[in-house]
């Protein structure tokens, strides 16, 4: 299958936002499906929003380690496009 899924900085964002149990799993889920299948594509920008996000957010800010763990857990294991 040549499909690919681009996901928005709010997926990334509720996969990693324990306060949101519900969202959490469903984008946890859609994920990890979508890197199991090598489907899954995010931009330059949405790294950049998710980086802004989990460093201005208090829901994030317990621990630098942890963000910068979410930082290169997602340029790891997505396929990043430049916007076009």
């Amino acid at each position: 299958m040549s499909d690919k899924f681009f996901f928005d900085t709010n997926i990334l964002v509720y996969a990693n936002d324990a306060s949101e149990p519900a969202k959490q799993k469903i984008a946890g889920s859609l994920i990890k499906e979508a890197l199991f299948n090598q489907t899954a594509v995010i931009s330059v920008q949405v790294l950049s929003e998710l980086w802004v996000t989990v460093t201005k957010n208090t829901l994030f800010r317990r621990s630098e380690q942890r963000t910068d763990d979410i930082r290169n857990n997602h340029c790891e294991s997505f396929c990043v496009r430049a916007a076009s």
